[in-house]
């Protein structure tokens, strides 16, 4: 009797392994979920939220942007620029240009390119009207790189649809993706 009792016990090494599946499932679902809620921040950051990226770059970051009265932003769609480099821009803003800053500190030490406002002078970047949380800049940057940044012209229909949903009429201007 106590060998049938001791043959139904659970082997070590096949408990061991549910239990890393089970957490390896766990921990894919959690970030799954914490990666789609970062990128919703980081849309919501772009569109509105603190930084209004779309009023200089445009929803689709080709530069051509929601507000006329707005300086015409960078194409974003074209850059080859890397991560840290965008996350420079974003805080430090660029020098001599109408991209602000949006980290609150920025020029108040050499942070930003390695000056200061005094020595940087007139072609210090003005400051954002809001700044942003790392948090928030993280979240920008993930957006940027899942949906604008190196995503080439045209502006396809199915990019459109992304972003303001499947069917919008906002959508009807842009063509298929090739092979679509």
């Amino acid at each position: 009797m106590i060998s049938k009792f001791n043959s139904l016990k659970p082997n070590r090494f096949a408990t061991a392994a549910l239990s890393v599946v089970v957490l390896a499932a766990t921990a894919f679902v959690f970030s799954t979920s914490a990666n789609a809620q970062n990128l919703r921040l980081g849309k919501a950051t772009w569109e509105e939220g603190r930084a209004n990226c779309i009023r200089c770059h445009g929803w689709s970051g080709d530069g051509l942007g929601e507000d006329e009265r707005a300086p015409q932003g960078a194409n974003l769609r074209l850059s080859l620029l890397d991560r840290g480099t965008f996350e420079t821009f974003i805080k430090c803003g660029i020098p001599g240009t109408e991209m602000p800053h949006y980290d609150r500190l920025a020029y108040t030490d050499d942070r930003c390119y390695g000056v200061t406002a005094q020595q940087i002078g007139n072609d210090k970047p003005f400051k954002a009207e809001r700044s942003l949380a790392q948090r928030e800049i993280d979240a920008l940057l993930d957006y940027l790189f899942e949906d604008v940044v190196g995503k080439g012209m045209p502006v396809t229909k199915e990019a459109c649809e992304k972003y303001y949903g499947e069917g919008s009429t906002r959508c009807r201007q842009y063509q298929p993706a090739a092979g679509g």
